[in-house]
């Protein structure tokens, strides 16, 4: 004779579920641990003070250090303003050389 049907169905004989494989309980109880969960707390309803301590901010500030986070290209151009000079004033740009003609140009629209 052969064993049982019953016997068939021992939890060390049978495979688990693929999908339930995965599956991992929470760590702690979502919902329950809320305010509002027992009629007696939705009566009563949350107190400012409840609420307030379950907001969470929109956004945030991007901060390096103590300072508000500024693109390059403004700090580079706020430092020029305390110092008091330019790119241009400060012989490290060609800016001026394009915007005043040379001698080349010069001649060829007097000839003209």
């Amino acid at each position: 004779m052969g064993a049982e049907p019953a016997e068939g169905l021992d939890e060390d004989t049978l495979a688990l579920d693929p999908m339930e494989e995965g599956i991992e309980p929470p760590e702690r109880w979502a919902e329950a641990d809320k305010f509002g969960v027992t009629a007696g707390e939705q009566r009563r309803g949350e107190t400012l003070d409840q609420r307030l301590a379950q907001e969470e901010p929109d956004t945030t500030e991007e901060r390096v250090g103590d300072e508000v986070y500024q693109p390059e290209e403004a700090r580079a151009r706020e430092y020029a303003e305390r110092v008091g000079t330019s790119a241009d004033m400060s012989g490290g740009s060609v800016a001026e050389s394009l915007r005043e003609p040379g001698e080349a140009e010069r001649v060829q629209r007097d000839t003209s």
